[in-house]
């Protein structure tokens, strides 16, 4: 995440960047990374137990115009916290917590626990786009 944390900073400076960040799985291409994800009390067949994942850096919901729902977005220095912070969207919320407020929740998915620190939009993202 060192060298993620450089480019971004990088990237940051350059005029006319208005806001940046990064993700692991290219963003508009319809490829997705899928893991099991395990949350407390929640009892379901394996089927439902999947969820996409994607890893991606600070203000990720701001970047892309992604509206908060409830919490926050994630800020520099998260990726470095032993807490895991993570920032799931509403489809993720409904699905494994119902209509419990998610925030400060926890689960389980590769091997490690994760706390949830915001809820955005569904968002579809086919294009991106360059402008002023």
């Amino acid at each position: 995440m060192l060298y993620l944390q450089r480019v971004l900073a990088a990237v940051e400076v350059v005029p006319g960047v208005r806001r940046a960040t990064y993700h692991a799985v290219p963003i508009a291409t319809g490829l997705i990374s899928q893991t099991t994800v395990s949350v407390p009390g929640f009892v379901v067949s394996a089927e439902e137990m999947v969820a996409g994942q994607n890893r991606v850096g600070p203000r990720f919901a701001d970047t892309l115009g992604l509206r908060l729902i409830a919490g926050r977005d994630l800020r520099p220095g998260d990726e470095a916290s032993s807490s895991a912070p993570v920032l799931v969207n509403e489809r993720f919320a409904r699905h494994f917590y119902r209509d419990v407020d998610v925030v400060g929740r926890t689960f389980l998915a590769d091997g490690r626990e994760y706390s949830i620190v915001g809820v955005a939009s569904d968002a579809t993202i086919t294009a991106l786009r360059l402008g002023t």
